[in-house]
């Protein structure tokens, strides 16, 4: 290497290392700080990421709770056929009405005869207290004349049996039928003049009366039905007769009023309505069902104070009559999958409502020709399409909407 001197060389060597040193601590520097900064900018992109996750996750939380959901639970009220044992057999239990006069004077073995003629099987009955026309024979029976202040005057007038009489009735009820009689309706359709002449005042001391025999456990109250028309009951109060709208309000404040002077809780393990829905079309039908299936919910409700009380719709189905109420269509609405589509989600909605029980009226393996029950639903061996819906969806689990 000519023209350099080996100083030269050396020297040449030293600053070229100084400056190779001088250029990685350079290197170094950058790369440390822009690893830090890339380090912190990850990290900073990260917690942002996780923190918006968990504000998402905390928010979605308090704004997406859990669907509800409803058991449904099906039985039949009455039935007049031998082939309904053959469908139910092993399906939920079954309601009996066993019809009781305002003297209480049925016998055990009319009571058995009954209960055998209405059900075949080992399935548990329902059963109801109700009068109606048969009771023209006492002279005394709500079918006997006008409803009139003096029908509730006191025990034992017109259609309500003294406490004594309805104690032994209960009483006899329970040693003849035994663990048979899986609930006791208190009263059917109480606030129907047809069915009941008594006073609300009247129906809490029935109520309390069944509670002392059986437990109120095995104890519903009176059913109560067409909340929805004005049309007067049998019932007075206060020396006013009530509608068949208020005549279940006054009932259920009498009821809660009692138990909390007692100190007592109530002396029934459910709240109980016949829900029957009325329509030109299967459609209005069902929504008719679920407004008067609200209406005496928030009836219940709002008496009792909380919604811990079980609901039941004891007796209902599908009519098919004009909306005045008065004319029926015969042969109501056809079996087709489009009307059973509908029933089922009567059967549903009232689910959904907080109705635990529901017992569709009724079956039976004739065709009705005339009279009310012509124009509803027919169930029978032949509704093939309401059967497979029945079946379908009794004891099912189901999503409801939010209300």
């Amino acid at each position: 290497m000519a023209g350099y001197s080996p100083r030269y060389a050396v020297r040449r060597r030293n600053l070229a290392a100084r400056g190779s040193a001088a250029y990685r601590q350079v290197l170094r520097h950058v790369n440390h700080h822009s690893i830090r900064a890339l380090r912190n900018s990850v990290g900073l992109a990260l917690i942002a990421g996780m923190t918006t996750a968990i504000a998402s996750s905390t928010l979605a939380q308090a704004t997406e709770r859990p669907p509800m959901t409803a058991q449904v639970s099906l039985g039949i009220h009455n039935f007049q056929s031998t082939d309904a044992w053959h469908f139910l057999h092993g399906a939920p239990q079954l309601v009996s009405r066993l019809n009781c006069d305002p003297l209480m004077t049925a016998t055990p073995r009319q009571v058995r005869a009954s209960a055998h003629r209405q059900m075949e099987g080992p399935q548990a009955l329902l059963v109801g207290c109700g009068s109606g026309p048969a009771d023209r024979k006492y002279g005394t029976g709500p079918m006997s004349g006008p409803a009139g202040p003096e029908d509730a005057a006191g025990p034992g007038s017109a259609a309500t049996p003294t406490v004594r009489r309805y104690t032994r009735w209960v009483t006899m009820l329970d040693r003849t039928l035994g663990e048979r009689m899986w609930r006791l309706q208190v009263w059917n359709e109480a606030n129907l003049s047809q069915f009941y002449r008594g006073s609300p005042k009247d129906l809490v001391d029935l109520t309390f009366a069944a509670a002392r025999v059986l437990g109120r456990d095995r104890v519903v109250a009176p059913s109560f039905a067409l909340v929805t028309t004005d049309t007067m009951s049998g019932g007075w109060y206060e020396g006013r007769q009530l509608t068949r709208a208020e005549f279940p309000g006054v009932y259920w404040d009498l009821l809660v009023a009692r138990a909390k002077q007692r100190g007592q809780p109530l002396p029934v393990s459910a709240a109980t309505y016949n829900g029957y829905g009325h329509g030109i079309t299967i459609e209005a039908a069902a929504r008719d069902r679920l407004q008067s299936l609200l209406i005496f919910r928030q009836t219940v409700f709002r008496a009792i104070g909380h919604r811990d009380l079980p609901l039941w719709d004891t007796e209902w189905n599908l009519r098919n009559q004009d909306s005045s109420n008065a004319e029926y269509v015969p042969g109501g609405f056809a079996d087709g999958e489009a009307t059973a589509r509908v029933w089922a989600k009567s059967v549903a909605d009232a689910a959904c409502l907080g109705y635990e029980w529901q017992f569709p009226y009724l079956w039976t393996d004739r065709s009705i020709q005339s009279g009310w029950e012509s124009a509803q639903i027919q169930l029978s061996p032949e509704s093939r399409h309401v059967n497979e819906q029945y079946r379908r969806i009794n004891g099912q689990t189901i999503s409801c909407p939010r209300r």
